[in-house]
């Protein structure tokens, strides 16, 4: 991956940027307060926040910024039938399924919109949530606001669900298991769209793998700024957070906007 992204950045246009792989619990190429903004896109569901913050704490100046963002599975805004199946099948505690097969607390962490990741508040504040869950009522009827949609080609999306992490466990687990591209009788992917095809009538038809689908994920955006001078926990517990709007809000949970003690 850095040397994909150092291929994106050649070093004659961009002179100030540079790649070192390292973990986010432990930076000790970064001085003390050297830090403006530290950007994490789905990856923070995997810190270990009890060494991540102090860690945060040293590196970021004062009012410096975090960003965390992540996505959880895809929706079929206009199939909720198909969506149904695409649960079942994704998390489902059948061995035939992927459900065990995902690797936790990672992923209950993005299914929870990385509502599990809390800035302390004696040293973060502007706390603020942005998420969207989305739902099968048609493009945009999900609740928030929505980062992530796609036209998709359903051949497309069986390759896309192929790519979980999930399902590659699966794989080690029934090594015998070939997809129908392969020459097989059909590994899990298969039976899921099998299913979907059997509730979703226009998706029966000769030659249903080019049929496009629009689909959207849930998201969550995770922002706080470093505070400028450190706060005890007793002054700093009752903190609210505060929209976009610069609207307070008690630490009530709504579905844009989230109580970061949540």
């Amino acid at each position: 991956m850095i040397k994909e992204a150092e291929a994106s950045t050649p070093r004659m246009q961009f002179p100030n940027v540079s790649f070192q792989k390292t973990s986010a619990e432990s930076l000790p190429s970064l001085q003390d307060s050297s830090v403006d903004m530290i950007v994490a896109a789905q990856a923070a569901h995997w810190f270990d926040c009890s060494r991540l913050f102090p860690e945060m704490e040293r590196v970021v100046r004062r009012e410096g910024t975090l960003a965390f963002w992540g996505y959880k599975d895809h929706v079929f805004v206009d199939s909720p039938r198909a969506t149904d199946v695409l649960n079942h099948y994704a998390y489902g505690e059948s061995r035939e399924l992927l459900g065990p097969y995902w690797s936790q607390p990672g992923r209950s962490r993005v299914q929870n919109k990385l509502r599990d990741i809390v800035p302390p508040s004696t040293d973060w504040e502007d706390v603020q949530r942005i998420e969207y869950e989305p739902d099968t009522k048609g493009p945009r009827s999900g609740q928030g606001t929505m980062f992530l949609s796609k036209t998709i080609k359903l051949g497309d999306c069986m390759d896309y669900i192929r790519t979980w992490s999930s399902f590659h466990a699966w794989q080690e687990a029934h090594p015998a298991a070939k997809s129908r591209q392969q020459g097989g009788t059909g590994d899990v992917i298969d039976k899921m769209f099998d299913a979907m095809r059997l509730v979703e009538p226009a998706w029966q038809a000769d030659g249903w793998e080019q049929k496009e689908v629009e689909v959207e994920w849930g998201t969550g955006l995770l922002l706080a700024r470093k505070r400028s001078e450190n706060r005890t926990a007793s002054n700093g517990g009752s903190q609210q957070q505060r929209d976009a709007s610069g609207e307070d809000h008690p630490p009530v949970p709504r579905k844009d906007v989230v109580d970061a003690s949540e």
